[in-house]
């Protein structure tokens, strides 16, 4: 390659960097980190100023709810005399603190920043400058050990300083608008605090949890439904006090509840048969309302006979069922159909006896009606019958037992007689 040749690489290059330092991307580029050096450079001056003025000082916490909010810690003298009537140096008790005035990352933040834009303005250039260099001098493939080598990495180390520094910073300007949010309260809800920094509650959950293991909250903590933040060991001990109490009472009213809960099953499951029954009693002495209100309206003394008859045995079956309610059972088909159909035909012969001009279909339903009363006295005696049957067994079985040890005992007639 001649002279000539470097000479016309060398206003290649010269022309390529120019026209990208001019071109807007890389103004706005300048502007941005100018601004960033500016911010960084005179939070560096704040703290060095602050620690000339604070030096030999403590971390100075706030006195909350009842201490005013000058950042200052809450101090409770201790005064003493000793010999002489002279008074003792009073030694300050200083409550712990809620919140630092040196949150962490301050000066990480700063660090990051400065050295990511060191990076990026004075080693990111050259080694830039280098890989364009080889590129255009020996083509694509000596360029590569430039970029993967330099290049790149300084690029990526500049950018993550840079990254790393603005979120530390962001972390931090959201710190100082939860303290200006709190006012001083040694407590605060997540979604309150959330509304300050215009961020969800699940973000300023995890964001408060790592302020706390950084230590920006020295006794903060969140409750169990990450709803609330406490800032101050007492008002976390009340909570955890007033939960325990909570927990409690359930498991006394729980056990409360599972003594009254059977209680009441066992009362329902005794009242139910009870009811059951009454209700029975009720429909039964309804339906011999009706039959006996059908039996006036009736002039007929034959009809008239076999109604009386009926109401005396449909009382009869109700009144054992009521003294003894396990036949209850015994009787469902006999209220649920016989004893409904049974006033049905009463109260049809009733209609037909009132017409004043009875044909012959007329006649024939109620002769009808006449002959089928009987075989329902007939059969309902019947049930009246088979509702005695246990307690007819019953006395057979006392009388066999009683005949048989009578006998065995000697004390019947026949044995006198032998």
């Amino acid at each position: 390659m001649t002279n000539n040749d470097f000479s016309d690489l060398g206003k290649q290059i010269e022309s390529a960097v120019q026209n990208a330092l001019n071109s807007d991307s890389v103004k706005n580029m300048k502007k941005y980190m100018s601004s960033a050096m500016q911010d960084t450079v005179q939070e560096i001056r704040d703290a060095i100023s602050e620690g000339m003025g604070k030096k030999g000082g403590p971390d100075i916490p706030y006195r909350p709810n009842n201490a005013a909010n000058t950042g200052g810690a809450a101090v409770h003298p201790q005064s003493s005399r000793a010999g002489g009537g002279q008074g003792a140096y009073r030694q300050p008790r200083r409550l712990p603190a809620v919140y630092t005035r040196k949150p962490a990352g301050r000066v990480a933040s700063v660090l990051f920043l400065v050295f990511g834009f060191i990076l990026m303005g004075s080693v990111l250039p050259l080694s830039l400058l280098g890989t364009v260099i080889s590129w255009v001098s020996d083509g694509f493939a000596s360029a590569v050990p430039y970029l993967t080598g330099f290049t790149l990495p300084a690029a990526a180390v500049s950018l993550g300083l840079i990254g790393g520094g603005f979120h530390i910073r962001g972390r931090l300007k959201r710190y100082r608008r939860y303290l200006t949010q709190l006012q001083g309260r040694s407590f605060c809800s997540v979604k309150e605090l959330a509304s300050s920094v215009g961020e969800s509650p699940q973000f300023v959950v995890k964001d408060l949890r790592k302020m706390i293991r950084l230590g920006m909250f020295p006794q903060g903590h969140l409750d169990d439904e990450k709803t609330c933040l406490m800032l101050t060991s007492e008002v976390y001990g009340q909570y955890l006090r007033a939960k325990e109490s909570a927990k409690y009472r359930e498991l006394e009213e729980k056990a409360v509840r599972s003594d009254v809960v059977p209680e009441a099953e066992e009362e329902t499951k005794k009242s139910e048969p009870a009811k059951e029954l009454e209700t029975a009693i009720q429909e039964g002495q309804e339906y011999i309302r009706q039959i006996r209100l059908a039996n006036d309206r009736i002039p007929g003394p034959v009809v008239s006979e076999k109604l009386t008859r009926l109401e005396h045995i449909v009382t009869k079956i109700f009144d054992y069922v009521q003294k003894h309610p396990e036949k209850l059972a015994d009787i469902r088909k006999f209220m649920s159909y016989y004893l409904p159909t049974t006033l049905k035909l009463v109260q049809a012969y009733c209609e037909f006896d009132q017409q004043s001009v009875a044909g012959e279909n007329v006649a024939a339903a109620k002769k009808e009606i006449e002959d089928t009363l009987d075989t329902i006295n007939t059969a309902f005696a019947n049930l009246l019958d088979s509702l005695f049957e246990d307690a007819v067994m019953d006395v057979s079985t006392d009388i066999s037992v009683l005949e048989t040890m009578l006998k065995q005992e000697g004390l019947t007639g026949s044995d006198f007689n032998s």
